[in-house]
């Protein structure tokens, strides 16, 4: 035991700022691209050009990790996203670089992301017995949320004091952390099989695992499902807060920040495995109370900024359960020689629900408002919670 929280702690800690240096680095490229153009459309571009390499490799990715070592596949990923930080902070330094650019580079940091995220959460379950999950899962939660705490606020400070290529090279700083601490740890794999397939019929393994479980694909299509409608309106945020509510960039932070106050609280929850018997109940109550707040945060006036502060407190607490849960479900019921793939597949169909989303909202949210975008996302999330938790293979499922 004392060599697992050994293990953990020093995964945690580079892991943290990497976690960190990356956080402050995308706020202020968010934030950049935003307070530039004002346009909805060219945040779901920057968006979409971030998740393209997931959606299109994720499959590939997941079999790669599932083959191979995982803990040098992280930090061969971690170093490809520090090549890429490293390429944008000089095309800032030469002058402001094109969208197109901006684009490119967000992709590139996408590809290493999606490798590097299916070995991290394959990992797990080899370091840490089934009993331990959804208190490692919570308390992974927590340490995320308290850095998504500091980083909005420490990227308000730096976006209005020091150039944007000097807040970029940060994130090197994140990447030597990151792998400094992989390369600390023992990360065993699992037991390879004898037969060799090729990658194809191993990819189709990886939707086979989740097909052959009625509860797993229904879930999985649920969650799905609340990506498609939620992950447009989470890139909107900064939107609402500039042209609805009329504010600054610091006030884009203070709602980054109780966001991520929330999921802390969340996490801190999560952990102490507060919830119902059912993991999928607590799941779907979540996505519930997230969804009123989501419509409640579209139907106040653009006077009251500080209740929609608080509405966005209460949606974040309720992530870690939807996200946390769910991964914790696929790690207890995958075998460990299939999590790569599977995770891998599962965030691909989850990426690819944001493009979806993406092109469906943003041209819309356009014409009539971020805000009235806010109140038929929540409508629909309702809407989807209630169908599922109405299916008997849900709520019979132990």
């Amino acid at each position: 035991m004392k060599d697992l929280k050994k293990t953990f702690l020093t995964i945690f800690i580079g892991q943290t700022m990497s976690l960190l240096t990356s956080a402050i680095v995308q706020y202020a490229i968010i934030w950049h691209i935003t307070f530039k153009t004002g346009s909805a459309v060219d945040l779901a571009m920057a968006t979409i050009a971030g998740i393209l390499p997931q959606i299109l490799l994720g499959p590939i990715a997941g079999v790669i990790v599932d083959r191979f070592d995982r803990k040098k596949i992280m930090m061969y990923s971690d170093g490809m996203i520090a090549v890429a930080t490293l390429v944008l902070g000089i095309l800032f330094l030469y002058g402001e670089p094109s969208m197109m650019g901006m684009y490119i580079v967000l992709a590139v940091r996408s590809l290493g992301s999606t490798f590097h995220s299916p070995s991290f959460t394959a990992s797990i379950p080899m370091l840490a017995p089934k009993e331990k999950l959804v208190k490692i899962s919570g308390i992974n939660q927590t340490i995320n949320s308290i850095t998504l705490i500091i980083a909005p606020i420490l990227a308000g400070i730096l976006f209005g004091a020091i150039p944007l290529p000097y807040i970029i090279f940060l994130d090197i700083i994140g990447a030597i952390f990151g792998i400094g601490s992989i390369a600390m740890v023992h990360i065993p794999n699992p037991g390879k099989k004898e037969e060799k397939s090729n990658i194809l019929l191993e990819m189709k393994q990886g939707f086979w695992e989740i097909k052959q479980s009625r509860f797993l694909l229904i879930l999985t299509i649920y969650v799905i499902a609340i990506c498609i409608i939620f992950m447009p309106i989470a890139s909107m945020y900064p939107l609402i807060t500039k042209n609805y509510f009329g504010l600054e960039a610091i006030h884009v932070s203070i709602v980054e920040v109780l966001f991520s106050i929330g999921m802390l609280v969340g996490g801190i929850a999560m952990a102490k495995e507060v919830g119902f018997r059912k993991k999928q109940y607590t799941i779907l109550v979540a996505m519930l109370i997230f969804a009123v707040a989501l419509i409640a945060s579209g139907l106040i006036p653009n006077s009251m900024f500080w209740m929609f502060v608080f509405l966005t407190f209460v949606m974040g607490s309720m992530g870690p359960f939807f996200e946390g849960l769910y991964t914790v479900i696929l790690q207890t019921k995958i075998e460990p020689q299939k999590q790569g793939r599977v995770f891998s597949i599962v965030m691909s169909f989850m990426q690819l629900a944001t493009p979806i989303g993406l092109f469906l909202v943003a041209p819309i949210a356009e014409q009539i408002g971020v805000e009235k975008m806010f109140v038929i996302s929540g409508i629909l999330m309702i809407i989807a919670t209630l169908v599922t938790i109405s299916l008997k293979t849900i709520r019979n499922e132990e």
